[in-house]
């Protein structure tokens, strides 16, 4: 469509066509109507589909479901309470251990590569590797016993330590697979006792396992 002539010095002959124009723009018309369709694509003219909210949102890596950010928020509370516990042991905090995941099956906490944790080798120590190991088995223990009132003592554990670690390293705790946790609740409310274990990996930057273990806990009643 070629511009509309304007003539010079009179505002109504110059504005009258440019809104005839802007006017048609406005209503979409198709090639050979007059408008720009036989010059632009067609995603010039209206709302192409992946141009909508949703897919703009996908595109910007943002949360699509409002729904969900209230969970996320609430999950973020918890994460920063049991953050809050860790730190007040200060023999937990010494080790400068992170919570890095938590969910009601699955717990991981990272801990830093530090000089201090280290050995006379330079990796890190098969203590501090220990030390993480319990913390996030403790934590997946806890999270399970504390609502029923109840705290954890640890009992037993086994573990190998299977290669030299260095880096930040992560340990990733779950229940053991054969937990009954509805058995375990109902063994709980009626003796005050119960027990229950923890399998934990510990891994390095490259998520090779650099120690395997399981801890058993003792849950007992806490006094009121």
């Amino acid at each position: 469509m070629e511009a509309p002539e304007c003539v010079p010095g009179d505002l109504g002959a110059r504005a009258a066509p440019v809104a005839r124009f802007a006017g048609r723009l406005r209503q979409g018309l198709g090639p050979g109507q007059g408008d720009l369709g036989d010059r632009l694509p067609a995603a010039r003219l209206r709302p192409h589909a992946d141009r909508t909210r949703g897919a703009l949102r996908r595109r910007q890596g943002l949360p699509q479901d409002r729904a969900r950010q209230p969970a996320a928020r609430a999950e973020a509370r918890v994460v920063s309470t049991k953050q809050t516990l860790l730190d007040s042991i200060a023999y937990v905090a010494w080790h400068g251990q992170q919570v890095a995941a938590l969910a009601p099956d699955r717990v991981v906490i990272a801990q830093p590569d530090r000089p201090d944790l280290h050995n006379y080798a330079g990796t890190t120590h098969a203590g501090a590797i220990y030390t993480l190991a319990e913390t996030a088995a403790g934590v997946a223990a806890d999270q399970l016993a504390a609502p029923w009132g109840g705290f954890i003592l640890l009992a037993a554990t086994q573990v190998r330590y299977t290669r030299r670690a260095q880096g930040t390293l992560t340990a990733e705790a779950r229940l053991a697979a054969a937990t009954d946790a509805a058995a375990l609740r109902d063994e709980f409310a009626a003796s005050g006792r119960g027990a229950l274990a923890v399998d934990v990996t510990v891994r390095d930057p490259q998520r090779e396992p650099v120690l395997e273990g399981r801890f058993d806990y003792a849950i007992r009643r806490r006094k009121t």
